[in-house]
């Protein structure tokens, strides 16, 4: 599902404080580009901003529906659609 950023591009080898990421932050490829994300292994999906699926050309698969997504905090995240990537970490890849 795309939605609000989770993620953020690494660039020069900035460390975690400069990007403005927590420290709950690690180092991950999408679709072979680094990136810096952050996991929610209870989370039921996967989010991306729209602008990192852009700079990636990722396909969107538009909702037919509205569908909705709830933050920790219980606000509201609304989704655009569906795209497949490639999740890098370290040596393993998930899809």
């Amino acid at each position: 599902m795309l939605g609000q950023a989770v993620s953020s591009p690494v660039q020069n080898n900035e460390t975690n404080c400069e990007l403005g990421m927590s420290k709950n932050s690690i180092p991950v490829t999408v679709n072979k580009r680094p990136t810096l994300a952050i996991l929610d292994t209870g989370s039921a999906v996967s989010c991306i901003s729209v602008q990192f699926a852009h700079k990636l050309k990722l396909h969107i698969q538009e909702n037919s529906t509205a569908d909705r997504l709830f933050t920790a905090d219980g606000r509201c995240l609304e989704t655009l659609g569906k795209a497949m990537v490639e999740i890098g970490i370290q040596k393993f890849r998930f899809y």
